[in-house]
């Protein structure tokens, strides 16, 4: 048999593409399906998820690779004769379907790429060129969309591959033909030769065409579909800020600009950093550096806000920050010290998932007019909190440390 394909049959390379294709495509579709519904209780559960995201994603960047030099070969060689020529809508039909499917095994490992470089996730790729993609910046809601998008191509990948064999099966069962042969090593009858060699398909690319239209109008629904619904709860939180009550009574009382400023953390999972943020988030202040004695703060966090990337929901369950039951975090202090130029040490209790400890936060603040801008960098030890002790009580998955970082800006009231 030929390497490149013939008006009878296609060639060996082209067969070798499809096959080693369709097996990639079924173990992704295999360890996509095992890998969302693996428990992730204990350090061996969560290691044993980890390594079945990984191998996906690796094996998912294969696929791409494979897909695209399959496409290559596709328009670089001609395809064999259509079969039944005079059956012009099933075989349009058909040949659109084959580009679906073309298209989407392209998109699917795309959209799953960008959903893990714009994610904090975990699991990395088994390549040796990082895990971050140039101008792809780590977003939860840009994550979002692609997370979307990538289930959808998985979901039509799975529906044209059941009408892609069922169409298979009607030539074999029903018509009889030698649809399948193509695809496989044999020799075509002499009778198939004479009545099919002059058949000609429609024009070149149409087929392509009408599937880019299809994928790419299914994939810009649910994109600006998903960021819709992103803008809509990102605005729900923020308007359900703890705001500062107004009649806090002080002479340098200080309102959060809430717009401008972050409440980050950053933890360890099984090694590798995954960083989040709090969205809803306030803070009564009564602030001068001229007079530290009469200051006060009381910084309140809605626990349920935090957005921690692939993790968001198991950060937030029982088995570490309960916000069902503990839906606030808190710092107080009225004990603030100077410890240089612009910078401020406050002696204080946090208080996290109802365990309140002491806790010294040192911040840089410079004031401008009617304008203040603190920032710090700390760190905790969570299991000072009791945060994941039942069932992380070592480093195994979870380290110790959360680093915290804050930029805040305030306007003098």
């Amino acid at each position: 048999m030929a390497l490149i394909n013939t008006k009878e049959h296609y060639g060996k390379v082209a067969q070798i593409f499809h096959w080693l294709t369709a097996l990639l495509i079924l173990g992704l579709l295999i360890a996509g399906t095992i890998m969302t519904y693996l428990p992730d209780g204990t350090a061996d559960q969560i290691a044993r998820k980890v390594f079945m995201y990984s191998m996906h994603k690796t094996i998912g960047v294969i696929v791409l690779l494979v897909a695209i030099m399959r496409i290559v070969w596709a328009f670089a060689n001609p395809r064999p004769k259509p079969l039944h020529p005079e059956r012009k809508l099933e075989t349009f039909a058909a040949e659109t379907a084959h580009w679906v499917l073309y298209i989407a095994i392209v998109a699917m490992p795309v959209t799953g790429l960008l959903y893990h470089a714009s994610s904090t996730g975990f699991a990395p790729i088994w390549w040796p060129f990082g895990q971050e993609l140039p101008f792809v910046p780590q977003s939860e809601n840009l994550s979002k969309i692609f997370a979307s998008m990538h289930w959808i191509l998985a979901l039509g990948i799975t529906l044209t591959l059941i009408a892609h064999i069922g169409g298979a099966l009607k030539h074999l069962v029903i018509d009889k033909d030698v649809t399948i042969d193509r695809m496989v090593p044999s020799k075509l009858s002499e009778d198939f030769k004479l009545a099919y060699s002059d058949a000609k398909h429609l024009p070149k690319g149409l087929a392509a065409v009408a599937a880019i239209i299809v994928v790419g109008f299914s994939l810009g629904a649910i994109g600006l579909n998903v960021s819709a619904k992103n803008k809509a709860a990102d605005s729900a939180s923020r308007t359900q800020v703890i705001n500062a009550p107004a009649d806090v009574k002080g002479d340098a009382v200080w309102k959060v600009i809430a717009a401008e400023s972050t409440l980050k953390i950053s933890i360890k999972q099984l090694g590798s950093p995954v960083e989040g943020e709090f969205k809803n988030w306030d803070a009564i202040i009564n602030f001068d550096p001229d007079n530290l004695e009469t200051s006060f703060v009381d910084a309140r966090i809605a626990v349920g806000s935090l957005q921690l990337g692939s993790v968001s929901d198991q950060a937030k369950s029982a088995d570490f920050l309960n916000a069902d039951e503990y839906a606030e975090a808190r710092f107080t202090s009225d004990d603030f010290q100077s410890t240089g130029e612009n910078n401020y040490e406050a002696q204080g209790t946090l208080e996290i998932a109802g365990v309140a400890k002491p806790f010294t936060l040192n911040f840089a603040l410079t004031i401008e007019g009617s304008r203040a801008k603190m920032q710090t960098v700390t760190e905790l030890n969570r299991m000072d909190y009791e945060v994941g002790a039942q069932k992380y009580a070592n480093e195994d998955s979870v380290g110790f440390p959360v680093e915290i970082m804050i930029d805040l800006v305030a306007e003098k009231q």
